[in-house]
């Protein structure tokens, strides 16, 4: 089954992107790639998780949020990644680790992911040494580069308001990996309140959340003048590759992400009682909080290959970038 898809998304993964592909697997690791290249702030306070009015259960946004604090304050920690992608009846698995580590020049953090699609292996890795953060993506159509200027990034952030979730995390910026996953899911969807599991003696928070009006209205203009007015999206007019809703799992004990599930709802309206079904799902495995970690998993050297400069895209993304007034 061939296909010629191109998708302009802005919002799902924090930042505008178009996506082209020529067959349903050369698809599948795009998706991949940009699940972890978010942007959120590093530092945080106490927890303070709002009771919602629904039965005094945790209040889901604020459960996330404050996920995203506790994985900035975190001296040092480790973990395993397990990706499992369902596209075109076809699963594809991946697997990868992540390494961060607080230091006087911000968050540092080290992020591979590889997996398999046919006959073609694709990566993703993110470095941030606290002054650039590399992104290589080894893709079957070509190997890129990135950098992100963070000193830039850092001073535009201070002359700016920050958004919602980076409020709640302080005011030092950080750059890619899991705290940006989160911080983005919390702008781009609306939780609800939390529910209390329990897996193999662990107690976790099972939140669910769907699009926020306006971020879906982004990514699906022909029904943007419905959404805004309150009404329900057509699932038949969302592209095939977007998810309608996210499932985060989070441990009670520290609030660290355990699982998080992008769901795909049967076509039809928005009301259709059919459940969701997961279309990507990413397990953070074995993870570990550390007192230190060696500083040279954090370098980087790009050698000869050719560097592309993508800070403005960032700035962009958090709507850092100098306006006119």
């Amino acid at each position: 089954m061939w296909i010629n898809v191109r998708l302009h998304i802005r919002g799902f993964f924090g930042k505008t992107r178009t996506i082209a592909t020529s067959n349903p697997c050369r698809h599948i690791f795009p998706h991949a790639a940009l699940l972890l290249m978010l942007v959120v702030t590093g530092s945080c306070g106490p927890l303070q998780i709002a009771q919602s009015a629904e039965n005094g259960a945790p209040d889901g946004q604020s459960l996330v949020l404050q996920s995203v604090a506790q994985l900035t304050r975190i001296t040092s920690l480790e973990a395993k990644l397990r990706q499992t992608t369902h596209w075109f009846d076809q699963q594809v698995a991946g697997s990868g680790t992540y390494f961060q580590s607080q230091s006087p020049r911000g968050l540092l953090l080290r992020l591979e992911l590889k997996l398999r699609v046919g006959d073609h292996q694709s990566s993703l890795q993110q470095v941030c040494d606290g002054r650039f953060l590399w992104i290589r993506r080894d893709l079957p159509s070509g190997v890129s580069l990135g950098r992100v200027d963070m000193d830039r990034m850092r001073r535009a952030a201070s002359d700016k308001r920050q958004p919602t979730w980076a409020a709640a995390a302080g005011n030092s910026l950080a750059v890619g990996g899991l705290p940006q996953l989160l911080a983005a899911l919390a702008e781009n969807f609306q939780f609800s309140a939390a529910d209390a599991v329990q897996s193999e003696n662990t107690a976790l928070w099972g939140i669910t959340g769907v699009w926020k009006p306006d971020r879906l209205a982004a990514l699906v203009p022909d029904q943007k003048e419905k959404l805004l007015a309150g009404g329900a999206v057509d699932r038949k007019g969302l592209p095939a590759q977007l998810p309608t809703e996210v499932h985060v799992v989070l441990r009670q004990s520290d609030l660290l992400p355990y699982r998080i599930e992008y769901r795909r709802a049967a076509d039809g309206p928005a009301d259709n009682a059919d459940g969701a079904q997961p279309m990507m799902v990413l397990e953070i495995l074995e993870i570990r909080q550390r007192e230190a970690l060696d500083e040279n998993l954090f370098c980087y050297q790009p050698g000869n290959q050719e560097i592309v400069d993508v800070t403005e895209r960032y700035l962009h993304s958090l709507n850092l970038a100098p306006t006119d007034d």
